[in-house]
Parts: structure tokens; C-alpha cells; sequence
């Protein structure tokens, strides 16, 4: 199932966009033409060297040649200018990630001036909280970030990016967890839509979401919500019935990892570490929110620990 607009087309090919650069931006001109001039057909009976030696009819000079290299320019110039102005139309679901992580680095910003609510000194983890309005309602917000050094942003990025060990950090939290859908943004990465169950717990039912992921690899963040998800869950629901009775639903609003680097304080341009912090925002359904704002904070401190853990097993 996809929610791709029926308006949708493809970006410039490779080729076209390697032209792109090269024209616009006024780059390599002179290889350019050199290229053009090693480009043009030389006939058999040609002996006069030229330069580079090159072998060219006594009638055709190199300045010839570059007379109309210069006016193919030209003319790649005016198909260029053609083809830049052309726009990529994206797909609804590539549209919803630019809106939610300018709303998930707002939401960064803003919870890290909200009080500590759980803090553990000897590992370097605070867990700040705050009440949010996101999604038309008001919802309890949580913000846990953990130093490791000896590990780079990159590495935790791409672990978080691999479905297996992304799945591993939270086996005793969860029932299931199924992929239902994946398509690439305009920058390769993925956007995963899955479905997630957990385990019941004490005297609560097992929660069920469906959310999506989508990443960002310029800036290593990776952004989870359930919203836009409607389409996918409702069509799963009619197949998997019985969910609905073994499951309350649950809806991630808006939560997400960032992973920052640490410097060398000798060398400022050498990283040596990671800090990495995990958002929650969440409508959590029928759980009473006392118990959330009891026992989050320390669930969430376990559940960013157990990424560390993961990660040192994976190198």
C-alpha cells in the first residue's frame, strides 16, 4: 500500500543532475571543452600532430574545435537552465518528514530547558520532562540523553537504521514487531512503516502502534510518529482482527533519536564519542497518566542504556 501522490515523478537522472552541477555552478568549463575537443572524430588521412597529440586535418584548428565546443556549451547551458527549473514533486509521505523534523528539533530545543526528572550521575543520563500541545491535545513529554565515547554518531546511526538490532534493544518490551511498508526518500534513506506490539505488563493490557520512521542522514536523526499511519493500520486491523482485543492502542506523537558528537577537548575537530538522546512524545491510550509520569522516567533511562549495550555486543 502506498500513499504516494498519483502527481508524482522522478528526479533528475544521474547524468542530468552531474550536468546540473557542472553547468550551473560554473565548475571545470575548461575540462569541459577539453573534453569536447579529445571527443571529435579525427579523419584517417590526418597527419599533422597537434596539441597533446592530438592528429587533426590541416584545415581544422584546435581553435576551430574549441569555437564549437564553446557554442555546444551554449546550447547545454540553455537545456540546463531548462531542466533545473523543472520541480521534484515528493511524495506525501517524504512531504510529512520535512514537516516532522522541524517539529521534532523544535521539540529537542525546547525540552532541554524542562526540569530533570530522573538523573543517574555515575552514567551520565538525565531524563528532563514537560507537558506538550502537539497533534491537537496536551501530552506528557520526555527527553533521556546518554554519553558513550568510543563510539561515533555515524555507528549509531546506522545501527538504529538496522531493523534486526533495532528490534533486538527492545525484545523484552515487545510481543511483535512487523515491517509493513518501506519506500526511499530523495536522499535513498528509508521510510519504514511497522507495526509494533507489547507485552503486557502487571495489570495493563499490551499496547499496540503503528508507526513510521523516517531518517535523515545529514543531520543523524531518525524521527518516529504514527501520524498519516491511518491507511496502513486500519487495512492491517481488518485482516488481524483479534489484535484489537488482545492490544489497546497506543500513539506515538512525535518521538525520535539525534545523535550528537563528542570532541576531543585537545582536538576539537576529533570525535570521540556520542551523545545520544531519545524524545518521547506520546498519547499512551489507557494507561493512567500517574503511572506514565511514575514509571516513564526510569523505563526510559533503561531503554536508552540498552542501546549501549547493543552496541558494545555489535563491534
Amino acid at each position: 500500500m502506498n500513499e504516494a501522490s498519483s502527481e508524482e515523478v522522478s528526479a533528475h537522472s544521474p547524468e542530468q543532475q552531474q550536468l546540473v552541477e557542472l553547468v550551473i555552478n560554473e565548475q571545470n568549463i575548461d575540462q569541459l571543452i577539453e573534453n569536447i575537443v579529445l571527443d571529435q572524430p579525427i579523419e584517417e588521412e590526418a597527419e599533422q600532430e597537434g596539441p597533446s597529440g592530438l592528429r587533426l586535418e590541416e584545415a581544422v584548428e584546435v581553435k576551430d574545435i574549441a569555437e564549437i565546443a564553446a557554442a555546444v556549451i551554449e546550447e547545454v547551458k540553455e537545456e540546463v537552465k531548462e531542466l533545473a527549473h523543472v520541480p521534484v514533486v515528493k511524495t506525501q509521505r517524504q512531504i510529512q518528514q520535512e514537516t516532522l523534523e522541524r517539529e521534532f528539533k523544535e521539540q529537542i530545543e525546547g525540552i532541554m530547558q524542562a526540569h530533570v526528572v530522573h538523573e543517574d550521575k555515575k552514567k551520565a543520563i538525565k531524563v528532563h520532562s514537560r507537558k506538550t500541545y502537539l497533534n491537537g491535545g496536551e501530552h506528557l513529554q520526555f527527553l533521556v540523553g546518554i554519553e558513550h565515547i568510543g563510539v561515533t554518531p555515524q555507528q549509531y546511526y546506522d545501527m538504529v537504521k538496522d531493523l534486526k538490532e533495532f528490534i533486538k534493544v527492545g525484545s523484552n518490551m515487545r510481543d511483535n514487531f512487523e515491517l509493513l511498508e518501506e519506500e526511499k526518500t530523495l536522499d535513498g534513506e528509508p521510510i519504514q512503516t511497522f507495526a509494533n506490539f507489547g507485552k503486557k505488563r502487571a495489570m495493563m493490557q499490551g499496547r499496540m502502534n503503528f508507526d513510521t520512521r523516517y531518517f535523515n542522514k545529514s543531520e543523524l536523526i531518525v524521527v518516529l510518529s504514527s501520524q498519516g499511519n491511518d491507511g496502513i493500520r486500519d487495512a492491517y486491523l481488518a485482516k488481524n482482527p483479534e489484535c484489537n482485543k488482545k492490544y489497546s492502542h497506543s500513539t506515538t506523537i512525535l518521538s525520535g533519536f539525534k545523535f550528537d558528537p563528542i570532541f576531543d577537548k585537545a582536538d576539537a575537530t576529533k570525535v570521540i564519542g556520542t551523545h545520544m538522546f531519545l524524545l518521547s512524545t506520546a498519547d499512551h491510550g489507557s494507561i493512567p497518566k500517574w503511572i506514565i509520569e511514575k514509571f516513564a522516567p526510569k523505563g526510559m533511562s533503561e531503554y536508552i542504556e540498552s542501546f549501549v549495550e547493543v552496541m558494545k555486543k555489535r563491534l
